[in-house]
């Protein structure tokens, strides 16, 4: 019994690890924009590049973009949101079998947002 003890106890010990390294959240919904028409599908990427104490930045959260171009974003947890502070925004095209579709905000600047503690309703416009 012993010798089945230990690779429980280490399963256990590891699966308790890593959650007190998680960065604070907060939700985030919104709509994505392309010339103030929202755009249709896609993902849409929230890269933190706030540094906290330790020098790190957070995970990045993610969130698919609806036909009605709007989204909710998840970090850690189904729709928890974004890591609070400053996030670069990245917008993906809905992936196609056939010829890419043309995209007319593909050459905008990036785009930087914050997130802040709270509720955040957001709109992206590219």
């Amino acid at each position: 019994m012993a010798r089945h003890f230990a690779p429980v106890l280490g399963c256990l010990l590891f699966a308790g690890c890593g959650s007190a390294d998680n960065f604070a959240t907060a939700p985030v919904k919104g709509v994505v924009t392309c010339k103030g028409q929202p755009v249709s599908g896609g993902t849409i990427n929230f890269s933190p590049i706030t540094m906290g104490k330790d020098g790190l930045a957070g995970k990045p959260a993610s969130g698919t973009v609806g036909t009605d171009g709007t989204f909710i974003l998840t970090t850690y947890h189904d729709n928890d949101g974004a890591v609070v502070g400053k996030h670069r925004v990245i917008y993906s095209l809905p992936s196609t079998d056939g010829p890419v579709p043309k995209f007319p905000c593909a050459n905008s600047a990036p785009i930087e947002v914050e997130v802040k503690a709270g509720s955040n309703d957001l709109k992206i416009e590219f």
